[in-house]
Formats: structure tokens, sequence, C-alpha cells
């Protein structure tokens, strides 16, 4: 079941990342610049994105252990497969032939890394055509850990394990920015320094009930300020008052806040934010968001290029029309059959 304050989250995130790449583009606004570049807002918007996974992915799991007392790796990996792989394959194959043809510039360690999912793992330069494949590397990374983890610890221990990331993860991110994490954590930082943001929405997941049990956070939560506090708070945590290597700490907060957020925003449909973000426009971007996160990088990210489609605004509609047809002619018909499968599957 999609929840309609939560698609237009994902569009906010996915707009986050939009224009802050496409503020270095030719024609685009000073001021989109100097915006994108006070808050970071790419990363800021990726970094949602990960909550988001985090709350979704494990409150499905969550609920079929309830259910179930177990839970189908089977069927949870096919169902991320088939969501996930078929429009990235289709855009790395794409970046293939460009490649291939001279137009762009790639390497093979650049199309292994993004076919296996180890972008972020990569040490070398990433190409500006595969490069923001890392985030989605991340996920991947999620998606094949937390199912069995979440099985082996069980719901409670599983939630304790994912508070404790929450707390340790920034220090470790404080830690990796001063030059000071011990060898044996070097091999697993690339995936670990983003843990905390995933982990987040998992204990939102697994401890909503409990969380909306406590009166504090009721009355909190039924202030007509909270969810400006959240935002607000989430923000300056966020750029630390541009601080960067604090920020690495403080953004500690910054996940707290979104987890938060969510919660206001699914548990209170009549929250002014949630009825903006429930709005169609923002339902609907938030529904490409998958297909406009691989494709705006094509027309964005080349700050370099004096071609026409690389400009602004040019870049930013040709962005949301590849995205559209990615959406509409691989993901919806995709989906439309995995289901359509499952129901006429035998029992």
């Amino acid at each position: 079941m999609r929840v309609a304050s939560l698609d237009g989250l994902r569009a906010v995130s996915i707009l986050l990342v939009v224009l802050h790449h496409a503020a270095g583009s030719a024609g685009a606004p000073p001021a989109l610049l100097a915006a994108a570049a006070a808050i970071d807002a790419g990363n800021l918007g990726v970094r949602v994105f990960f909550v988001i996974s985090g709350y979704l992915i494990t409150g499905i799991l969550a609920r079929e252990l309830a259910r179930t007392q177990t839970i189908s790796l089977r069927t949870f990996y096919y169902r991320r497969t088939i969501r996930i792989f078929p429009p990235v394959y289709f855009f790395i194959g794409v970046m293939l032939v460009l490649a291939l043809s001279g137009a762009i510039v790639a390497h093979r360690a650049d199309f292994v890394a993004a076919f296996t999912f180890t972008l972020n793992f990569q040490s070398s330069p990433w190409n500006w055509s595969l490069g923001h494949l890392w985030s989605l590397a991340v996920e991947e990374q999620f998606y094949l850990l937390w199912p069995v983890g979440l099985l082996l610890l069980g719901t409670r221990r599983a939630a304790f394990f994912a508070a404790a990331l929450v707390l340790v993860v920034p220090w470790m991110r404080m830690a990796a920015a001063l030059g000071r994490v011990p060898g044996l954590l070097v091999a697993v930082l690339p995936f670990a320094v983003h843990a905390d943001w995933l982990a987040a929405g998992a204990l939102l997941a697994l401890g909503a009930r409990t969380l909306r049990r406590a009166s504090r956070y009721r009355r909190l939560s039924a202030s007509g300020w909270w969810t400006s506090f959240l935002v607000a708070s989430a923000l300056v945590a966020w750029t630390a008052g541009g601080h960067w290597r604090a920020r690495e700490l403080t953004s500690g907060w910054t996940v707290v806040a979104v987890a938060l957020l969510i919660d206001q925003l699914t548990n209170d449909a009549h929250v002014t934010a949630a009825r903006l973000l429930a709005a169609p426009a923002m339902a609907w971007i938030g529904r490409i968001s998958y297909s406009l996160y691989l494709w705006q990088q094509v027309f964005l990210w080349n700050h370099a290029s004096t071609a026409w489609w690389a400009a602004f605004p040019a870049n930013i509609i040709l962005a949301f029309a590849a995205a559209s047809a990615s959406y509409y002619g691989i993901e919806r018909p995709v989906l439309a059959w995995r289901d359509r499968a499952r129901h006429t599957s035998p029992a």
C-alpha cells in the first residue's frame, strides 16, 4: 500500500538531488547554486531516501515475521530484484552503448562496479554518468544484509541493534573525517558510514507503536510547531553552521529528526506538511523518483558540457522526460507482470 505523503517526501528528496545537480549547469540561476551549496542539497536528499527505505523495508519484513514467524528470504530477494534490476540495468546498458560509441567516457571498472552494486567501494574517481549509483549500491547492500539480520535477531534485538547504529555511526563518521578510523573498519566504511540513516528508518518501523504510546511524544506530535521544529532543526544539524567536519557528528540529529518526521507524516494525515506532500504533483514525482534518480545524472551533472541538452532548464525537462519513459515503459509494466505472476501462480 502506497502512502501519498511518503511519495511526497520521496519527491522532496529527489528534487533536492535534481536541483543540486542542475545548479552547476550552464544557465542555472546563481541563487540556485548558492542555496544548493548552503545545505548540500543533493547529499541530504539521498540520505532522506535511506531513511524512507529503512522504514518501508523493515515494516514489510516485520509484518511478515509477526504473521508467519519467519521471513521468506527467497520471496523478498525476488521481489527486490524485480523492483530494482530492470530499470537500472537498462540504464547501465544505455550508458554502455554510449561509451562504446564514444559519446561518453567510461571505463570497464565503472561498469563492473555499477553492475555489481559495489560502486560505493570503488576507490578510483567515479565516472559522471554512473557515479550516482553509489547510493543505490548502499541500498542494495542493506537489502542483502538486513532481512537476514532481522530474521536472526528478532524484532526486539534488531531494534536495539538499529538504535546502537543510530548512536554510534555519527561518531564513526567524525572519526573518518579526522582520519582516525581503525584499520579494521576501513574495509566496511563505505557502507557503514551511511548505516545510521537506514537504521533510523528501521528503528521507526520496529518501535513506532511504542513511541506513539508515550504521552509526552503524543503531546509533542499534536502541537502545531512540531513539524516545523523537526524540519528546521534537521537542517541546522545537517549544515552545522558550515562546519562540515562537525556536521559528521551533528547530522546524527538530522537522522533522528527525519525519522520522526516520517512518523508524523504517516501518523497524522491532517498535518499541513502531510497534506502538501500528498498533493497529486508531489505524489507523482515520488512515484517516478527511482527512474528520475537513474536518469537525471545524464543531463544534469555534466557541468563541463556546452551542449543545449545539458543547459538549464532544458536539462531538467529532459531528465523528467527520460524518467517518465523509464517509469511508464519499464517500471510499471515489470511490476504489473510481477503482480500478475504472483496472483496466478499455484498455491
